[in-house]
């Protein structure tokens, strides 16, 4: 089974658990399941990502659709105030996951900047460190391939 196979089944038995809990050992009204669902949800995108948050958000709408509003039991609405709730859960849900997914990628695209620049510092300092017992490319060449973590280098000269 894959990864992300796991942390789907993860996700729909996190919904299946609140429902559970929600529902059957100490029933509780809609609201408060519906701000369980909802951190549920904020907790997959945080930790999985969006297509995982995405799937635990549809699985707990229709769950809460057919426990907690009602009529209670069925996958249809008779107030027209639920529909604005329900589609508000949705929205709020699969928003925060996808804003949660993109400051994910962002943290780790400035580590990698960061990364990238404390080798450039490394860098520089290794040019001003060369001396003049070897000739200068040779050893330039030495530096680019231990700071930058590479096979092999190779500088060409002009003349």
């Amino acid at each position: 089974m894959g990864r992300r196979a796991l942390r789907l089944l993860i996700s729909l038995a996190g919904v299946a658990f609140l429902t559970y809990a929600g529902y059957g050992l100490s029933p509780v009204n809609a609201t408060t399941e519906g701000f369980a669902y909802l951190l549920l949800v904020l907790v997959i995108a945080s930790t999985w990502g969006f297509f995982e948050a995405s799937l635990a958000s549809i699985a707990a709408t229709l769950t809460f659709n057919f426990f907690f509003l009602p009529p209670v039991g069925k996958f249809t609405i008779a107030d027209p105030q639920n529909w604005v709730a329900l589609f508000s859960f949705l929205v709020t849900s699969l928003l925060a996951s996808r804003l949660s997914t993109e400051a994910r990628r962002r943290a780790i695209e400035a580590l990698a900047r960061q990364k990238d620049l404390e080798r450039l510092y490394t860098f520089s300092r290794a040019i001003l460190l060369i001396d003049n017992s070897e000739p200068f490319p040779k050893q330039l060449a030495h530096k680019v391939a231990d700071v930058f973590e590479l096979g092999s280098v190779v500088l060409y000269e002009r003349r």
